[in-house]
């Protein structure tokens, strides 16, 4: 089995993780804007976060976070993204501050899980992203 690297970034997606190691980090708003290469014509959006969605038991489906173009500080919205098989790809746009943790569906939760890792508001003490630790915790229910 080949895996492939088609885009590499320095950008370190657990902070916490990355300030006990000793390594002084920037701000997140500063390391998005060198990522996307501020002034140049990247049009890559900044994954905040990965999973695969089960869909059977033998089939998963990848999902990406990332900032909708909409987005602003003051409604954050996040694009997730579900390739399905044959490359086929949906995105759907979360309205952060529309979401009552209480009754979310899973694609809800994990947009709001990558938005709290990426501003550094991690509810778990991990090196895994929160999105992660909730899943694990639930199957080890």
């Amino acid at each position: 089995m080949t895996i492939g690297v088609s885009q590499r970034t320095n950008i370190s997606m657990d902070f916490e993780a990355a300030s006990k190691m000793g390594r002084q980090k920037a701000g997140f708003a500063d390391e998005m804007s060198l990522a996307q290469g501020a002034g140049s014509d990247c049009k890559e959006p900044v994954v905040l976060g990965m999973a695969f969605l089960p869909v059977g038991q033998n089939q998963s489906l990848g999902m990406t976070a990332s900032y909708a173009a909409e987005s602003t500080p003051e409604n954050p919205v996040v694009q997730v993204a579900i390739t399905f098989p044959g490359g086929v790809k949906e995105t759907y746009d979360v309205a952060i501050k529309e979401i009552n943790p209480e009754n979310a569906t899973e694609l809800e939760m994990f947009a709001l899980c990558n938005y709290n890792d990426a501003l550094g508001k991690k509810e778990v003490a991990s090196t895994f992203g929160s999105w992660h630790v909730i899943k694990n915790n639930g199957s080890n229910a």
